[in-house]
């Protein structure tokens, strides 16, 4: 090996090898950093982001001085498990990454988007939004989601039920406003699915009693929590009680007395005017 009329000596040659190696190494090791960063950061199925990078983002978005409010969609497809079940789990799963294509289409931009599992997405837009404007946002987002997909010679339509919150920046935290979105969706699938549902304080209350009852109702009825109160009839002509009716209350440690609503068949909170009416 030569360079100009000078000839290379093997040492020099050795050396140059063991430099083009290391480099070699070192960018190997860098891709191989990146792939795992990619892997730690987005979900397997569509290639969208993920609950950890999600939160990063949020945590950045929610900083004290960044411009605000910031919105959070919390996307959850209407019935994907009919597809499953007709179809078959690869349906499913290419059904998924179809609308996963679709929502960025959708979004565009610099918006965050991820998939925090099954059939659950997270969209937070990339510039600052009010309720009113987060809630416009949403319902074309729905509309525009509705359009039919093709999968294997089926065309097929899902809806989605939409949750929102809004936080303000150096205000909320990145974890209680997701969770906040989060209760609304589930407000907007009880309610029939295909729906947008704005979150709020009343929402929050439900859902923390809800989830108390769901942890504790059990081991309280064990323990002898439930009791009896007797709610007199009276016969307004004579004064006379003539029956009563037998209503079961719970004896809750935080909530106080509880009874069963008839709305929705779980207990309220004291704090609830559904606690007022009889069962």
């Amino acid at each position: 090996m030569k360079f100009g009329a000078r000839k290379w000596r093997h040492e020099e040659i050795n050396t140059l090898e063991a430099v083009a190696a290391l480099f070699a190494q070192l960018q190997a090791r860098i891709a191989a950093e990146e792939k795992l960063r990619y892997l730690a950061e987005h979900d397997d199925l569509t290639g969208l982001h993920n609950r950890r990078a999600l939160l990063a983002h949020l945590s950045e978005r929610l900083a004290a001085g960044t411009p605000g409010p910031v919105a959070v969609l919390y996307l959850d497809l209407d019935r994907l498990k009919s597809i499953n079940d007709y179809l078959g789990h690869n349906a499913g799963d290419w059904f998924i990454r179809l609308f996963a294509q679709r929502l960025r289409g959708c979004v565009g931009g610099q918006s965050m988007i991820a998939r925090l599992g099954g059939d659950e997405f997270v969209v937070i837009p990339d510039q600052a939004m009010s309720k009113g404007a987060a809630e416009s946002f949403a319902r074309r987002l729905s509309s525009m989601l509705r359009e039919r997909l093709a999968i294997g010679g089926h065309q097929i339509t899902r809806t989605v039920s939409i949750g929102l919150a809004v936080g303000m920046p150096g205000r909320d935290d990145g974890t209680d406003l997701l969770r906040r979105a989060d209760e609304a969706v589930l407000t907007a699938k009880r309610a029939g699915g295909n729906q947008v549902a704005l979150a709020t304080d009343d929402m929050s209350l439900k859902s923390a009693f809800r989830n108390d009852i769901e942890l504790h109702l059990q081991g309280d009825i064990d323990s002898d929590a439930l009791v009896l109160h007797y709610l007199p009839e009276v016969d307004l002509w004579t004064g006379a009680v003539v029956a009563a009716e037998a209503l079961v209350r719970w004896r809750h440690p935080i909530w106080g007395c509880c009874c069963r609503t008839r709305s929705s068949g779980w207990p309220s909170p004291p704090t609830s005017p559904a606690n007022s009416a009889d069962v």
